[in-house]
């Protein structure tokens, strides 16, 4: 964006018949901004200019409605129309517009974007040859379009359009006081009576001017502006020139249009020079023109917006112009070329320094430079009514507007300072001390060599001297000769922070160092340097480059990071003052930053480009700007880019995607792109975002001059994204936001999750059936096998029986021990079963315990909370207990019976343990058979133990194994 800064403009307005020098009531013009057709990408010209509650601008343009946001240019054609010629905003949405053959509106849709929606059906069909609509208001609830034929009528409220006739041609109308006022051709000027045009007192004395504008002036009276004849006041029948000088001037520029600022200044546009800003007094404040700063002659509209700046449309462009500021700059645009190093104003002469030279304004004629003084000026300075220039050829002296060398001829200067009745001229090599006019020069300090750019006098008989890149200088002279001098040398071993960086001034009549670490004090006692805590508070972590004190005690300042000034209050006391500064911070010389206090009330700030004029009169009206953040885009993205909302509120909705009723998006377009801006205009400093997505983010993120954010695969759920802007003033503005949901996946729905739950009951039945399957087949395969086996021992002993009798003993002690063999091989293997089913068991239940405390889905838990009841009640049964109690009985006899019998106060469950301790089982097996824990078992065997009456020696296994 190509960016203009309105520069120093004293003006010669050309009269017929002479000249008429017009006073400028401001140092410097305001900062201006200028837009090009390239960048708003629309046609040269530019009728109308509005604004919405927002901030946002609209323009009536060649090719259609432009829209502004702060940020980004909006261009909004309407289909076969070329041109738009006048718009008008209603506080509904609607931006009602003119062009050629047609009027209506533009409003937004349901997804936020400007849609042309035209009136001319609705208009009787003997008046649809609508010609060309120049003029649109809004008054109320009814919206006039103003053709050269009619005046069309339309009622917001009933849709109905009334057509208001005229027996000749009309030319443009106007608004004032809520009333439509139309001029017409050879007549006058007339006012719209509901839909009658009446003559007024005063409108036959319009006849032959072409009236341009309808202004209030006092009560019951008006301002009347004409193209060619200046401007009239009427009250009543009576009609007089408002300024015959005035008349002279605008005769020859002609008034295109003229509206009344806030502040009571009237503002004319002109088709051959620009504007004019005119007090009520009828004095010129302010001229600008093409050639300082604006992109063309000719202006063609003017509105003021909500911080009292003005819009400037224009025959090829559109101009913003910063009003309300307390900053103006002086730069070549008006003869001032170069980078601004010093100034000095005197008895109204404007002296200024750069590095091409030093210039002469006497608030009356344009900038001349002072023949002689060509090349780099450091420093300009009166002292006993003679001014002086630190130049870089040398130390120089303005004599009859004329600059003349004097001092030593072969070295720079930087600076003078007045010492009692001398003059220290400090230079490249050191101080040369010259005599009182500089006259006469009386050579260098001895032993100091150095470049002097900074001097300051501390008392009678001291100067400090400021290296920026070696330390401090104290020269004392001793007595009243000047040939009696000494030299100390103070650096970062006499309490300086460092070598570097330090510069001398004198704040509230006492000496200060400004250094990289704060401000420091020179302490007499004991030579050294101290810091000062109650001014380095002030300028924590960084580093100044200049300090100046105006008369009332108020710090100028500019720091590496910051500009501003500490405004004085009571004893030793500031406040600070930075954030307006922020607007001019990158304007500012990073050669030499310099400040020059020219008033008490007026500062130069040296620029790149001349000097930034800073007025404190204005400063406290200017703190505070009304502007408003805005989302103007939200897109979601997948396999292509949607939209969603395109920034243009409706029924009074600053947003869409509200958090009561959010925007839905499919989970394959998971990544979201917002845009946002605000109406914030200041030309030389964007505003700053802040925002952060609440489901996302868990703080705001940092400030940004970026006004886009993406959020790439964003998982389900409900997000609000929220945003605020920071101007130049560092002022903030409220948040607004944005909220949509993210729907889940299919594979993610309530759906999916019961889906999930019943695969998993039944993968988990099937498994529980299968395990028992298997142990059924394999007791039924163990018990056909242990059939075969015995039957063959029984044919075996048969047939000894036959061969031996004495061997049918010992068969059948071989065929018991084979009984007892097996049935220990069953017991063990159905005590197995046991501990494996309930190992496995208990393992799907804490499985499936873990699935509830992850899952959110109600239904899942209760269908696993079924599951887990049903595994506990297996887990519960006796079933497995009564048949191992069968095979165990059989191997080892009635050991239950007996320890019951002698030990009847056992419960069941000691009885269960005594039997699993009997197998010599290990405590984590019995935990399982008896789904307890393992330290469950260890407080059984303590109280079996303690029934069975065993003392602490005797060992509890070795006495169930014995028993």
């Amino acid at each position: 964006m190509k960016m203009h800064f309105i520069t120093f403009c004293l003006t010669i307005v050309l009269i017929s018949g002479g000249f008429i020098k017009q006073t400028i009531a401001q140092i410097g013009l305001p900062l201006v901004k200028n837009y090009t057709p390239d960048e708003y990408k629309g046609g040269i010209q530019n009728w109308q200019i509005t604004q919405d509650e927002r901030g946002v601008i609209y323009v009536a343009n060649n090719f259609g409605l432009l829209q502004y946001d702060g940020n980004d240019w909006k261009s909004y054609p309407i289909q076969g129309i070329s041109k738009l010629r006048c718009i008008a905003y209603k506080s509904s949405g609607r931006i009602y517009t003119g062009s050629q053959g047609d009027f209506g509106y533009f409003e937004p849709d349901s997804l936020g974007s400007l849609i042309y929606r035209s009136l001319k059906s609705s208009i009787p069909i003997p008046y649809q040859n609508i010609g060309e609509t120049w003029k649109t208001y809004v008054l109320n609830d009814n919206v006039y379009f103003c053709t050269f034929d009619h005046i069309y009528i339309y009622n917001t409220i009933s849709g109905f359009i009334e057509v208001v006739s005229n027996n000749s041609i009309l030319d443009i109308s106007y608004t004032c006081n809520n009333k439509v006022y139309t001029y017409v051709p050879n007549k006058g000027l007339s006012l719209l009576d509901g839909s009658t045009l009446i003559d007024q007192p005063y409108t036959k004395y319009f006849s032959e001017k072409v009236v341009s504008g309808v202004i209030s002036h006092n009560t019951d009276e008006l301002m009347i502006t004409t193209s060619r004849h200046g401007i009239y006041i009427t009250s009543g029948s009576i009609v007089k020139p408002w300024n015959a000088e005035l008349n002279k001037l605008f005769s020859e520029t002609f008034i295109n249009s003229a509206i009344l600022l806030s502040n009571g200044n009237l503002v004319i546009g002109t088709q051959h020079n620009g504007i004019y800003i005119v007090n009520q007094e009828g004095e010129i404040l302010l001229n600008m023109a093409k050639d300082s700063g604006l992109l063309s002659r000719t202006i063609l509209s003017l509105y003021e917006d909500d911080n009292q700046n003005l819009w400037i449309g224009q025959n090829n462009g559109i101009s913003f112009i910063q009003l309300k500021s307390p900053f103006t700059l002086i730069n070549e645009e008006s003869n001032l070329p170069g980078t601004g190093y010093t100034s000095y104003l005197k008895d109204d002469l404007l002296y200024m320094g750069t590095n091409n030279g030093v210039y002469l304004s006497d608030m009356h004629e344009n900038i001349q430079i002072i023949s002689g003084s060509e090349g780099q000026a450091y420093s300009l300075q009166f002292i006993k009514d003679d001014l002086y220039v630190g130049h870089n050829n040398g130390a120089m002296k303005i004599i009859n507007n004329t600059a003349k060398r004097i001092g030593n001829l072969t070295t720079g200067n930087w600076m003078f300072l007045e010492f009692n009745d001398y003059l220290l001229n400090g230079t490249y090599e050191g101080i040369e001390i010259m005599a009182s006019k500089g006259a006469k020069s009386f050579g260098n300090i001895d032993s100091l060599r150095e470049s002097s750019r900074i001097l300051a006098q501390s008392n009678d008989s001291t100067i400090w001297m400021s290296h920026v890149y070696k330390g401090v200088y104290k020269i004392v002279f001793h007595g009243k000769s000047i040939d009696s001098t000494s030299v100390e040398y103070f650096n970062e071993n006499n309490g300086l922070p460092s070598n570097l960086f330090n510069m001398v001034h004198i704040i509230e009549g006492e000496l200060k160092i400004s250094t990289d670490a704060g401000i420091y004090s020179f302490d007499h006692l004991s030579n050294t340097f101290k810091i000062d805590v109650r001014l380095t508070k002030y300028f924590t972590g960084d580093r100044i480059s200049d300090l100046k004190t105006d008369v009332y005690g108020n710090i100028y300042f500019i720091t590496t990071t910051s500009v501003g000034f500490l405004e004085k209050k009571g004893i030793g006391g500031y406040e600070k003052h930075t954030a307006p500064f922020h607007a001019i911070r990158d304007l500012l010389n990073d050669d030499l930053p310099n400040i020059n206090i020219i008033g008490p009330n007026l500062v130069f700030f040296g620029a790149k480009e001349g000097f930034v004029v800073f007025d404190r009169n204005q400063f406290w009206t200017t703190e505070h700007e009304n502007f408003k953040t805005m989302i103007r885009r939200v897109q979601h993205k997948g396999e292509s880019t949607t939209l969603l909302y395109d920034g243009n509120p409706t029924k009074g909705k600053l947003t869409h995607g509200h958090l009561d009723n959010p925007e839905e998006v499919t989970y394959n377009n998971n990544t979201i792109i917002f845009s946002f801006a605000a109406s914030s205009f200041n030309p030389n400093s964007a505003p700053m975002f802040q925002y952060k997505l609440l489901g996302f983010d868990k703080n705001w993120q940092e400030w940004t001059e970026s006004n886009f954010k993406e959020y790439t695969n964003l998982r389900e759920g409900l997000y609000t994204f929220q945003v605020k802007s920071r101007n130049a003033n560092n002022s903030e503005s409220e948040v607004v936001s944005y909220s949509l949901i993210i729907i889940y996946p299919w594979y993610r729905s309530p759906i999916a999750y019961i889906i999930y739950v019943l695969l998993a009951i039944f993968v988990f039945a099937g498994i529980i059936m299968s395990i028992d399957k298997r142990h059924e087949l394999e007791k039924k395969n163990l018990e056909q096998k242990r059939h075969v086996e015995l039957k063959a021992k029984e044919l075996q002993l048969a047939k000894i029986a036959r061969e031996s009798e004495g061997e049918i003993n010992k068969l059948s002690k071989e065929k018991l021990e084979s009984n007892i063999k097996h049935m220990d091989t069953e017991l063990a293997t159905n005590t197995m079963h046991i501990l494996n089913k309930n190992e496995f068991i208990n393992g799907i239940k804490s499985t499936l315990g873990t699935v509830i405390k992850k899952s959110s889905n109600d239904e899942v838990k209760k269908q696993i909370n079924r599951i887990i009841k049903n595994i506990e009640k297996n887990i519960k049964t006796d079933g497995d207990w009564q048949n191992f109690q069968i095979h165990f009985e059989k191997v080892h006899g009635d050991f239950s019976t007996r320890l019951k019998q002698e030990y009847p106060s056992l419960s069941p469950q000691e009885v269960k343990l005594s039997a699993y301790l009997r197998l010599n089982l290990s405590t984590k097996e019995i935990a399982n058979l008896l789904n307890i824990s393992m330290r469950g078992v260890e407080i059984g065997r303590y109280r079996l133990r303690k029934k069975l009456n065993l003392d602490r020696s005797q060992n509890l296994a070795k006495f169930i194994l014995n028993y």
